[in-house]
Parts: structure tokens; sequence; C-alpha cells
């Protein structure tokens, strides 16, 4: 038998190292006890690793049968013990164990199997020190447990319950939130609590953690430091109340960082340049200062910038165009100025969304965006840009290559004519053009057929209203209102038959509202006021006469919420991606 107290650490260190050295064919039982006992002696502590206490331990053979006594120093640590002897008995293939717990903290385990002299080695050795060699090897340094439940022990809202299962009852990587590694020993590289109340700072101590996501909780104070997460590669801390300025508390090894919709003041530090292999940088939606320092152009594997909502001010950010390998980036919403480089779709060939909007830059459009295929978002509206000469074809030639773009936000410029060759944009679904000093002719658009939203209200159109785009089979909101429209409805209005939005209010339109709208099956808010149209609302539009009102001189007042069209603008639903 084989017992008094004894202490095996909380980390793996195979004592089945030097099994091989004994041959249990030519051994009697007696030296294996003592082989066994010589390496149990020699399981010591290597870390200083917090330490399990199993205060005797002892296996006795009868017949068929092995019984394994193991007294525990704490209850506390009987059911990793338990779940340890479990693991045993499969990996020797064992199906047939009985279990009992006896008085206070001592666990026995009866294996039937046929007791053979390296039968009789393996349970002495899982005897001597079960913890270590099963426990510590499949459930993983306690110190993942214990920051976990001082993390719980730290929450003071709770309201969902979230953390119920972090209990002694069930293994910490079967906890809600909570995910480990499929190796042993089994680590903490996961924790997901988005929408569960306030979490403390007590995070630090998870040194395998790979992915922590905290988004949309009632974080406040500063940012918690991460540096000791040596293996944190994503982290996201979006829709808290962080404050304070913005640091550099994260490891060197970070990939993803989304720090977006907090309260976060004062300037980027350029110390974020030294995590080098950041590849998604988003703090959007906060109070930071200042420019992009030019550090940033040691960001070699940057696919996401997004600084969009801030305070930024300067010219546009010099150290972004060393970023050969950005796909989005997003600046909207902050005070730079300037004109942006006329090569900056050279410098960011592998570009895929660009958000410019809501600035102060001016100047002619970059040259150089019709030199990338690869454009599928583009929104530079609410800028000063002005367009290049009519003889040149107003924007660069190139704009008909960009064959994969989607969203192409122009609103609020000095623009002063459609392109023809946006025609040209098979791919395009939102086009926004409003508040510009537009002219002459609006496109037929008749190639744009996964068009869904168009836009080109408050210009200075002083043409019909083409019929053709009435014919787009996935058009669901136009509006033109505010221009100097003149003709009658078309009657192909009624081949719209998604068409959700119809804007028309003050223009030059005159004539009946046709019998075709009742066609537009899909119609909910329809805007005609102040224009010149006669007749009423035809009856045959029936129940829809409660969502049509007209502004003339014989009826009442047009009041009407016209569909909002920046819900379908994609460029405004700014979406962090894990980039992979």
């Amino acid at each position: 038998m084989l017992g008094g107290g004894h202490e095996v650490e909380d980390s793996f260190d195979p004592c089945f190292t030097d099994a091989h050295t004994v041959s249990p064919s030519r051994t009697s039982t007696p030296r294996l006890l003592a082989s066994a006992s010589s390496l149990r002696r020699r399981c010591r502590p290597t870390r200083p690793h917090r330490r399990w206490a199993v205060a005797s331990s002892s296996v006795r053979a009868a017949g068929d049968s092995a019984l394994i006594r193991i007294t525990c120093g704490s209850p506390d640590h009987l059911q990793h013990i338990q779940d340890a002897m479990a693991l045993t008995a499969t990996k020797m293939k064992q199906p047939t164990m009985a279990t009992r717990l006896a008085a206070g903290c001592t666990l026995s385990l009866e294996l039937v199997m046929k007791i053979t002299a390296i039968g009789l080695f393996l349970l002495v050795l899982i005897a001597s020190c079960p913890v270590q060699i099963f426990c510590s090897s499949s459930y993983g340094n306690e110190t993942d447990k214990l920051s976990l439940l001082e993390f719980k022990k730290a929450i003071s809202l709770d309201p969902q319950q979230a953390l119920i299962s972090w209990n002694d009852t069930n293994h910490f990587c079967s906890w809600e939130g909570v995910s480990c590694r499929k190796k042993t020993p089994l680590r903490v590289n996961s924790l997901d609590l988005s929408n569960r109340g306030e979490i403390p700072l007590s995070l630090g101590h998870l040194h395998h953690l790979q992915t922590l996501y905290l988004s949309n909780n009632t974080l406040e104070g500063r940012i918690p430091d991460f540096t000791n997460c040596s293996s944190l590669e994503i982290l996201l801390l979006n829709g808290n109340h962080l404050a304070g300025q913005l640091n550099n508390s994260f490891p060197s090894q970070l990939q993803n960082l989304l720090l977006a919709e907090n309260n976060l003041t004062g300037t980027i530090p350029s110390s974020l340049a030294n995590i080098t292999g950041l590849r998604g940088l988003s703090f959007m939606s906060n109070n930071i200062k200042g420019n992009i320092p030019n550090e940033f152009s040691k960001f070699v594997m940057m696919e996401l910038l997004a600084v969009s909502g801030n305070m930024l001010s300067g010219r546009f950010p010099q150290p972004i165009l060393n970023l050969s390998t950005l796909t989005n980036l997003y600046l909207t919403l902050n005070h730079l100025s300037g004109e942006v480089p006329s090569d900056l779709l050279d410098s960011l060939p592998n570009l895929q969304e660009l958000l410019l909007g809501h600035n102060f830059f001016r100047g002619h459009i970059p040259l150089s965006l019709g030199n990338t295929s690869n454009l599928r978002l583009l929104d530079i509206s609410n800028n000063n840009f002005t367009g290049i000469e009519i003889s040149s074809g107003f924007f660069p030639s190139g704009i008909e290559h960009l064959s994969d773009l989607n969203s192409l936000g122009l609103d609020n410029n000095e623009l002063t004519v459609i392109p023809s060759s946006v025609s040209n944009l098979s791919q395009l679904a939102v086009l926004g053009l409003y508040s510009n000093k537009l002219e002459g002719h609006i496109p037929s658009f008749v190639n744009l057929q996964m068009l869904q939203l168009l836009v080109i209200s408050s210009n200075n159109l002083h043409v019909s209203i083409p019929k053709e785009i009435f014919s787009i089979p996935s058009i669901i909101a136009i509006d033109l209102s505010f221009n100097n429209l003149d003709g009658q409805l078309p009657t192909e209005i009624g081949n719209a038959k998604q068409l959700v939005s119809l804007g028309l209010s003050s223009n030059k339109l005159f004539g009946d509202i046709p019998n075709s709208l009742v066609s537009c099956e899909s119609l909910e808010y329809i805007a005609f006021d102040s224009n010149i149209l006669s007749g009423g609302i035809p009856t045959s539009l029936g129940s829809m006469k409660e969502r049509i009102r007209l502004s003339t001189q014989n009826e009442e007042e047009f009041s009407l919420k016209f569909f909002n069209y920046n819900v379908l603008r994609s460029q405004y639903f700014i979406i962090f991606l894990i980039l992979q």
C-alpha cells in the first residue's frame, strides 16, 4: 500500500516518462510498487503553480478486481480527482467502473479488469499521482478557474444570470461563455460575455486566453490592462462606457481590436504601432482627437482601419498610404480636411470599402479612383469635392471599371453633372447624389438592374422623369424631390413592383396621377406635394388613398413621411469583421 500525505503540482509533469525503464514481464509486484513509489517521488513541482493536496492513496488488487482509494485534502478537489479516474478507466479501455463516495472526502473506485503486471503498475501510478497525470493534463491550470470565479465574485449586476453555471458542479470549460482549447492541458482560450452586464478587471490572469468578447456591456472606467493576456488575439470591447485616454494596454500579439462606441478621449498613442501584427483596428464613435500617428505605417498586415465618428483633424493621414494590405478604410464623420491624395487607390490596391464622407475634403475626386477593380463601397459624401472637367467625362474615365461597386455615396458635394459612366456599374445597389449642383439630364440607369436606392434630391435638374427607372426590378426607394422636374408622371411607374417609397415633392410635375400606380404593391410612402398636379386621387387606387395626399391649389397640405434612405445605405451599417 502506498500512503502518506503528498502534494502534486497543478500542471502536467508526466510521471509516465520513466515507465519504460521498468519491464513488467520480468519484474515482481514488489519491485513494481517500489518503482512506482520512486516515480511518485520524482513527480516534483517544476513551476510555482498552485498545488493540489492528496492526503493519501492506495491500490489493492484481488482477483479480477482492483480497488483504488484516494483521500483528497479538500472537498473542492474531489470532482477533479473523480473525473481524472474516469478518464483513466477510459484510457485503459475498462468499460466497467464503479465509484462511491465514502465519508468526508474519500473516493473509492473499483475497476473490473484482468490484473497483469503492467495493469497493476498503471494502477499504482494512478494512485500515486492521479491529479498530476490526469486531472492536470486534462483540466489545465487551476489559475484559469480561480480567475473566472474571482471575476464572477466581483460582478455586481447579472440580471440575465449569465454566470449561473459558473460553479464547482461543472468543469469551468463547460461554463456559459467559456471555451477551452481542445488539446491538454485544457486552458481557457475564449470568453464571450456579450450583452452580459458589468465586467470587472480581473481577466488579465488568463494567460492562455485567445479571444475575449465583452461587447455591449456596461463596462466603465478605463480600459483594463490586458498586457498579461499573452495569448490574446481578438479583443472586442465595443458598446460599453469605457472612458479615459486611449492607451496601449494590449498584448503585442493582438490581431483584432474593437473599441468602438465608448467614451474614449485623447489622441491615438503611437505605441499602438508596436502591435505590428494587428489586422483589424476600430475605435469608431469615440472622442478621439488629433490624427493618425506616423508610426501606423508599420502595420504591414492591417486589413481594416475604422476611425469614423471621432474628432480627428488635419490633412489626410499620410501613413495610410503605406498600408497596402488594407481592404476597409473608414474615416467618415471627422474633421479631416485638405485634398485626398491622387494616388490613394494606387497605394491601396486591395481596398474594397472606402468611406470618406462627412469631412471637409476638397479638390478633385482622386484620379486613381478608376484604377482598382476591387472597390465595392465608396462614400465621399458631404465634403467639398468637385468633379473633373466635363470634357474628360466628369468623373475619372475609369469609373466604369469598378465592376464590383455596390454602393456609391456622392451626396452634398459640388458635383454638376451625373456621369453617364455610372450606368455601367452593373452591381450598384445604392446611388446617393442628393444636395449637389447637378444639372442636365438624368441617365436612364437601364443597366443598373441591381439598383435598390436612388436619391438625386435637392439639385437643379430641369428634365422629365426617365420612365426607365421604374422598370428596374429591384428598385425599392426613389427620391427626386426638390428639383425642377417637369412633365407628367410616366405610366411606367406601375412597373416598380418592389417600390416602397417614392419622393417627388417640390418639382413642377403636372397632369393626373396615373392609375398604374395601383400596381405598386409594396408602396408605403408617397410624396407628391408642391407640384401642379391636377385632379384628385384615382378611385382605382382603393385603399391606397389613405397613403396619398396632394398639395395643389385645391387640395389640403400634404405631409407624409418619406422613407429614410439612410436605412438602406450600407456604408452607415459598419460591421466590424474578424478578419481571417
